[in-house]
C-alpha cells in the first residue's frame, strides 16, 4: 500500500503488477513474466521478484511511470523467492524458500537504474 491508500498486486495469472485505487479504479502498472513478490518502498518504488528463467529482483521507479528499472539480484543467489520486504532505510529483504533464507541487498542510491546490485555482506 502507499501513501495515498493505493493497494498494490502481484497477478501472477496475467504476469502483471496492478493498483487498486482508493476508488476502486484497477490500473495495470506493468508487465512481468512469473511474479513471485512485490514491494514497495517510501518512496514509492516497486520491488518485483519475477522468474523469466531466472529468478530476479528487480526496483522499479515511481518516477516515469514505472517504466526505468534495474536488476537488484538474480538466480545466482535464489532459488524460489517468496517474499520481498523494503524496511524504513530503504533495505531490501528478499526470502526464498528453497534456498531456506533471507538476504538484504544493497541498494545504492548513488547507481544508476540499469546497473546491478548484490547482495549486502
Amino acid at each position: 500500500m502507499d501513501g495515498f491508500g493505493d493497494i498494490f498486486v502481484a497477478d501472477d495469472g496475467n504476469n502483471a503488477v496492478k493498483e487498486i485505487e482508493e476508488s476502486g479504479t484497477i490500473d495495470t502498472l506493468l508487465t512481468a513474466g512469473g511474479l513471485y513478490a512485490i514491494a514497495m518502498d517510501g518512496g514509492g518504488n516497486l520491488f518485483v521478484a519475477e522468474d523469466q528463467g531466472t529468478t530476479s529482483v528487480f526496483e522499479y521507479f515511481e518516477v516515469g511511470g514505472f517504466t526505468t528499472h534495474r536488476q537488484l539480484a538474480s538466480s545466482f543467489t535464489f532459488n524460489y523467492i517468496t517474499g520481498l520486504a523494503v524496511d524504513g532505510n530503504g533495505n531490501v529483504f528478499a526470502a526464498d524458500y528453497y534456498g531456506g533464507l533471507s538476504m538484504r541487498l544493497r541498494r545504492p542510491a548513488a547507481m544508476p537504474p540499469s546497473t546491478p546490485c548484490l547482495p549486502a555482506a
